[in-house]
């Protein structure tokens, strides 16, 4: 993990979780702790799953995680064809295209994806997120109304550059690759505030990165790459996309791949 984020505690919030939270530490190198010092980016195990939160902020207290049973994914799913993101993915009814997601984060664009009949291959580089989200997909594959759509994603714990830069190399191309940079949360959204804050306190504020991974994703022979961005921001990498497709806060900006 780079020495310049900040470090996360484990703490187990009830001592039936302690043995999963000492697992967790061990695979993730990172402390043990036993009490929430204010400041402190904590990755709590409780027995409901995981969630990151800032310990002592009032609004950033209750954490955040990744979340497809209940709360926004659910409502987007109902939502269906006329999800912004769906459009932009050009899916028709009833097709099983492979999707990348190249930014998974807490992956709810992903699993959104995925319940249209996508399969959906997640990364995601860091390891406090990874562990977010396969915490997630773990609570949704337990639940019947949504393991179905679990079971056609899966999470690559790796940088995104590297996982397309070998499918490039194979004859075998996804449909679609989506990418989703980190951007500054938008005024108008508490829970983004919140989400996005929490975020950009373990990952940064911004992908440097988010430029060159246009570049290989433009490099594989997909049918489209599509980029989410803020409604009035600049294009990324400066490369003019093919269409686009708005949203009330966020636009899809759509790239022809390499044919």
């Amino acid at each position: 993990m780079p020495t310049s984020l900040p470090t996360v505690r484990i703490f187990a919030a009830h001592p039936a979780c302690m043995a999963r939270a000492e697992r967790i530490a061990r695979q993730t190198g990172l402390p043990m702790t036993d009490s929430l010092e204010s400041g402190q980016l904590i990755l709590r195990v409780d027995l409901s799953g995981l969630d990151l939160l800032l310990a002592g902020d009032p609004m950033l207290g209750s954490g955040i995680r990744a979340e497809f049973v209940h709360g926004r994914t659910g409502y987007r799913i109902r939502m269906g064809r006329q999800e912004p993101l769906l459009r932009a993915a050009g899916l028709q009814h009833g097709s099983e295209q492979w999707v990348v997601d190249a930014t998974g984060g807490l992956g709810r664009d992903g699993f959104l994806l995925a319940s249209a009949g996508c399969r959906v291959d997640i990364c995601e580089r860091h390891p406090v997120v990874a562990m977010l989200l396969a915490d997630g997909l773990e609570r949704a594959l337990a639940v019947s109304e949504t393991e179905t759509i679990a079971r056609r994603l899966r999470l690559h714990r790796e940088d995104a550059r590297s996982f397309l830069g070998r499918l490039a190399l194979e004859e075998k191309q996804p449909d679609i690759i989506y990418l989703d940079p980190m951007f500054p949360p938008r005024k108008k959204s508490a829970l983004n505030k919140k989400e996005l804050h929490l975020l950009q306190r373990l990952l940064g504020s911004s992908d440097p990165g988010a430029d060159h991974l246009l570049g290989i994703a433009l490099s594989c022979r997909s049918c489209r790459v599509v980029v989410k961005r803020p409604l009035r921001a600049p294009w990324l990498a400066d490369r003019n996309p093919s269409w686009s497709i708005q949203g009330r806060t966020v636009r899809f900006d759509v790239y022809r791949g390499r044919p």
